[in-house]
């Protein structure tokens, strides 16, 4: 499932994005949730990655968006992507307070059976 997931992961995507194909996980939480690990770092403009985690599980993008303000923020890398999904199944991450309990993703790229 792992696999498969990281797999369809589309390029560019942030950790926020990522689990938000995750049920149950609170996305609103998974960059604070980071951050307490000490793999992401918060600045003024977004977040970074930690030294030892850039590369290998993230990357950073920076730009200046349509209002003229910078921005940072980070991208997951494939190993990335399944660090998330591994920290998904042990119960690593924020979950909402109505999850029905069951591990289980969505991918973007799915399509809806009619």
């Amino acid at each position: 499932v792992c696999n498969d997931l990281a797999d369809n992961l589309a390029h560019g995507v942030t950790p926020t994005a990522f689990c938000r194909q995750l049920n149950g996980v609170n996305s609103r939480e998974v960059q604070k949730t980071l951050v307490e690990r000490k793999m992401l770092i918060e600045t003024k403009h977004g977040y970074r990655a930690a030294g030892a985690y850039r590369d290998k599980y993230f990357t950073e993008r920076r730009g200046t968006s349509k209002e003229g303000y910078a921005f940072e923020e980070v991208v997951l890398t494939l190993k990335g992507a399944k660090r998330l999904y591994k920290m998904y199944e042990k119960g690593e991450l924020k979950m909402k307070k109505d999850w029905d309990g069951e591990y289980r993703h969505t991918l973007a790229n799915a399509e809806v059976a009619a």
